[in-house]
């Protein structure tokens, strides 16, 4: 066998192994109906490298995980589900406020 065919066998088994693992990822996605997999497996096998990569970067992007939120002054900045602080948290926020300012002041007296 000269390099050209191995090669190429190289290339074409490749290929085949690239395929493979985006269809698997379609029967895998349970997001998708029936007749979407359909066209996606169409597009894998008929587009050899290009409908791979395309299947499989739409499947990753569908099932990424969305972003955490930085966790600074998680303690007192604490957010409930609908996003708004609670009375609790703005009552504690609240008394901060006054006892930083109070000591501002009575620190400005002594002088």
């Amino acid at each position: 066998m000269d390099i050209f065919n191995f090669v190429a066998a190289t290339c074409a088994a490749g290929l085949l192994v690239f395929n493979l693992k985006a269809s698997f990822a379609v029967l895998s996605a349970n997001e998708l109906t029936g007749g979407m997999k359909c066209g996606q497996f169409l597009m894998i096998w008929l587009l050899p490298i290009l409908g791979a990569a395309i299947v499989l970067h739409i499947l990753n992007e569908e099932t990424a995980p969305t972003p955490k939120r930085s966790n600074w002054d998680q303690e007192t900045r604490e957010i409930d589900h609908a996003g708004v602080r609670s009375s609790r948290q703005r009552r504690e926020e609240e008394d901060f406020e006054r006892s930083e300012s109070g000591s501002a002041h009575s620190g400005a007296e002594g002088d």
